[in-house]
């Protein structure tokens, strides 16, 4: 009976301490590991301490925050190279207009058709400041996703933090335990 409440609890603390699915902007925030994975992997053995399946939680739980962490930081590595590659675009664009080009280069038509982008082929300057403006509210958007996954990565590495924290003074309370307790037993022991 001792095992099945204990791994009851052991499941109702993971269950507590999930990490959201997804976060509201559609950001993955599940990592490459999900909790069952994690779970699957912990030994939940009927003579582990409460304290000991409650590190072993925290671990797991830090171990998905790690993984969410490392998929944002791919996300951001992505949008920059994006964001360097709009920008030179955009200089090139405003080049064009300043020359007065009525005719915009082939790689920057594919560009902007490849990411959606309204634009029309410069008649005049008004066409190009069109194009350009169309290019900055791109721009803009590509730095409000890079801000917002910033902040989910701050907010998974304070979690990170959090877990091992956790694990660890779960860890060493159980080990404070375990020393008033031997040394309990050592000191009725006569020599």
């Amino acid at each position: 009976m001792k095992k099945y409440f204990t791994a009851l609890c052991a499941l109702a603390i993971a269950l507590l301490l999930t990490v959201p699915a997804a976060a509201e902007d559609g950001v993955n925030s599940s990592g490459t590991t999900s909790l069952s994975d994690v779970l699957n992997d912990i030994d939940f053995d009927s003579d582990n301490s409460i304290q000991l399946m409650f590190a072993k939680l925290q671990l797991a739980q830090a171990q998905l925050c790690k993984d969410s962490a490392n998929s944002c930081m791919q996300q951001i590595q992505e949008l920059q190279e994006e964001q360097t590659l709009t920008a030179d675009t955009l200089e090139k664009m405003r080049q064009l207009q300043a020359e007065g080009a009525t005719k915009m280069p082939e790689d920057m038509l594919s560009f902007m058709r490849d990411r959606g982008l309204d634009y029309c082929e410069p008649k005049d300057f008004d066409c190009w400041a069109y194009n350009i403006e169309s290019l900055t509210v791109y721009q803009d958007g590509l730095a409000a996703q890079t801000q917002s996954l910033m902040v989910n990565l701050q907010d998974f590495m304070g979690q990170y933090n959090s877990y091992l924290q956790g694990a660890n003074s779960s860890v060493n309370s159980a080990a404070d335990k375990l020393a008033a307790i031997v040394s309990s037993r050592s000191g009725g022991v006569v020599s």
